[in-house]
């Protein structure tokens, strides 16, 4: 090995894979705020289209079963989310311990 090219540090390697850990994680709080701003913007627009229109008895049943839906995969999203955030804070915490 030349002296230029000497193998990067333990301690370096574990800030620098902290510092992904915590940019992949503050990346994907964001997106989940987004997603989820989204969805309340699209169900809130229905709201008002539902109470401002006369609609057939038939699209009132189905209007809602959709938002229904979209709650329960919403949900769903929600709860991989959080379940995978927990998982990189928990590397994160990891990695913090271990630079200490």
């Amino acid at each position: 090995m030349t002296p230029h090219m000497q193998a990067p540090d333990k301690t370096e390697l574990l800030k620098l894979q902290l510092n992904a850990s915590i940019d992949i994680y503050k990346n994907h709080c964001e997106l989940f705020f987004k997603w989820v701003a989204l969805y309340l913007t699209v169900v809130g627009a229905i709201a008002v289209y539902i109470l401002n229109k006369e609609l057939s008895k038939e699209m009132r049943r189905w209007i809602p079963t959709l938002i229904a839906i979209g709650s329960l995969l919403l949900s769903v999203g929600c709860f991989g989310m959080w379940t995978w955030l927990k998982n990189l804070e928990r590397a994160i915490d990891n990695f913090s311990s271990r630079l200490s």
